[in-house]
């Protein structure tokens, strides 16, 4: 570190580090020292900060300058970063061991965004049942950006919002697909399948994200309820 620097501590990486750090399997941290303070700063190379730094990289550029937040401090007799440290390599290992799950839900999630785009639009329509669907939504998406945003961050990664495609919705039945749509698209949050576009769905999709309830529809019942079930059975 330069001497004599002030407010947040920078760093000028290289973008063969960066490059390092895309490929590799394991968690990456950048230290700096500060040797005149007798102190470091320390920040996890992770692959939303790699995206952001890649929009920055001017073309003919071989480095680009990070900062680094005064609060990720490492100072002698200290050791609440180590706390941290081990919180994100926790998530880092989760997101490795679920990978190919991971990976092969992602993949039929976008195969069904696909297919549901077919299907007529509900916009400006209204049906007794959004009340309680509108509901539902509510409540899970608020669980996956409060008390589980675990589950958000490894299975919905750029998630702005999970929404929902819906067949035969009635008191006692429903049958329903999940699917996330990321910050940079705008879509509808209620989709209505029809009966072909559901048999299209169920061919298409290696592995079945599609439910189907019978006897009691929870959606209808207690969305509120249902979608912190769903969140914990996650």
């Amino acid at each position: 570190m330069s001497d004599g620097f002030s407010g947040e501590p920078k760093y000028q990486c290289s973008l063969k580090f960066l490059s390092y750090c895309e490929s590799c399997t394991s968690p990456v941290f950048l230290i700096i020292v500060d040797i005149k303070n007798e102190v470091a700063y320390w920040l996890f190379i992770s692959r939303e900060l790699l995206t952001n730094l890649a929009l920055r990289i001017k073309q003919g550029s071989e480095s680009v300058s990070v900062k680094i937040p005064l609060k990720n401090i490492i100072r002698k007799g200290n050791s609440e970063y180590l706390l941290e440290w081990q919180k994100i390599i926790k998530d880092y290992s989760k997101k490795i061991c679920y990978y190919d799950d991971l990976l092969e839900e992602h993949t039929s999630l976008e195969k069904a965004y696909e297919i549901l785009k077919q299907e007529n639009s509900l916009l400006g329509v209204e049906k007794s049942e959004f009340h309680n669907i509108h509901k539902f939504l509510d409540r899970l998406n608020l669980y996956l950006d409060t008390d589980f945003t675990i589950i958000k961050e490894i299975y919905y990664k750029n998630c702005w919002k999970l929404v929902i495609g819906y067949n035969n919705y009635s008191e006692n039945n429903i049958t329903y697909l999940l699917y996330p749509i990321n910050f940079n698209k705008n879509d509808l949050q209620i989709r209505e399948i029809s009966d072909k576009l559901k048999e299209d769905l169920r061919k298409e999709l290696e592995i079945c994200i599609v439910k189907n309830i019978i006897s009691k529809n929870p959606s209808n019942n207690q969305p509120e309820k249902y979608a912190k079930e769903l969140i914990i059975e996650k």
